[in-house]
């Protein structure tokens, strides 16, 4: 066996021990001021920041989203630090989490700086947490329903679950995949695109140029399993299948010549009348089992919020606004994320 047979081999390999030192490396926790430029991609539903002599913070309205990103898959404390100072006559504020139909009870929020600490169960289908919080008006001059105003937070894995397991539900399944295809894929395609030859003349300019996208692949895998929590907002999962059947499409192309035994079969079954159905039925199951597993980029899990926007306007005696909701939408989790957006879209379908 020659040693170009043995490269694809040891890409694999050298891709598996980068995964395997950097997740066992990865930070497992996050924390951030409400100041920090980051925050924006995991808050949605607070108010303006805004600061005193000791704090930047925002307040939230009563439905309030913190985006959970790769903490989604597995148990996650939240570490938020809240105030909600109330008027001396007004019972103090009560805050609930939500997460989907998992929720905890209602809970003290006082008017002095205080740390609260939840722990939250995995749920790869909810990559949020909801905070529920009472309202309250400053003053006469000042009409904001303000809930609770937050000036920082922290995610982190609880110490009970070890590094590589955590790291690994971090990445995800797709997120996986993809970066253990990324090393091969380019060294395929590589030798494909750059017509790679066996005469000397050319053959170590070839070699370079291959050598370095493997190299830059690598590098882009350790940058992603060394900082798993990155990854999430880096490598949308939503587009990851898509991602890697245009890979495999490549790939195709790239090695038709040594496809066409399996062109030629899938031809033949689709000019024979018998089989023609069951390759079309087969083709729309496997689709359909994509999709179930991973959300198709020009849709995003936010349906509920969309539905709970309408059905308010159907349904609510005032127009909605940010913080306005319903008991008996509890159930479908919409967390007033779509109350945001320009309402044409929930008009014409609330009518």
């Amino acid at each position: 066996m020659t040693f170009r047979r043995l490269i694809p081999a040891l890409i694999l390999i050298a891709t598996l021990l980068i995964l395997f030192l950097g997740l066992w490396s990865a930070p497992l926790s996050l924390a951030y001021s409400v100041d920090a430029p980051a925050s924006t991609a995991y808050l949605n539903g607070f108010r303006a920041l805004e600061r005193n002599d000791t704090s930047a913070y925002r307040w939230s309205y009563p439905l309030a989203v913190i985006n959970l990103y790769a903490f989604a898959r597995t148990p996650v404390i939240i570490d938020l630090r809240l105030t909600s100072p109330r008027p001396a006559d007004e019972p103090p504020p009560a805050l609930g989490l939500a997460r989907g139909r998992w929720h905890t009870s209602s809970f003290d929020v006082r008017g002095d700086w205080r740390r609260y600490q939840v722990l939250l169960p995995a749920n790869a289908n909810q990559p949020e947490i909801a905070l529920l919080g009472s309202t309250f008006r400053p003053d006469e001059r000042d009409r904001r329903s303000l809930s609770m105003a937050l000036s920082r937070l922290r995610l982190s894995i609880p110490s009970t679950m070890q590094q590589l397991p955590a790291g690994l539900a971090m990445l995800g399944p797709w997120r996986l995949a993809l970066l253990l295809m990324l090393p091969l894929f380019v060294y395929s395609s590589a030798l494909r695109l750059l017509a790679y030859r066996r005469d000397t003349s050319r053959r170590y300019g070839f070699h370079l140029a291959i050598s370095l996208g493997v190299g830059v692949s690598l590098a882009f895998v350790w940058s992603q399993a060394s900082n798993p929590i990155s990854a999430g907002l880096v490598l949308n999962e939503s587009w990851i299948p898509l991602i890697l059947l245009l890979a495999i499409a490549l790939l195709w192309i790239a090695y038709r010549p040594q496809m066409m035994p399996i062109e030629q079969t899938i031809q033949h079954l689709l000019d024979t009348d018998r089989t023609r159905p069951w390759i079309v039925v087969s083709a729309a199951c496997i689709i359909g089992l994509i999709m179930l597993v991973a959300m198709p980029p020009w849709e995003h899990p936010d349906e509920s919020s969309h539905f709970e926007f309408a059905w308010l306007i159907a349904n609510h005696p005032t127009w909605p606004t940010p913080g306005t909701s319903d008991p008996r939408l509890a159930s479908i989790a919409g967390g007033g994320r779509a109350l945001f957006h320009q309402p044409l879209y929930h008009v014409l379908i609330s009518t």
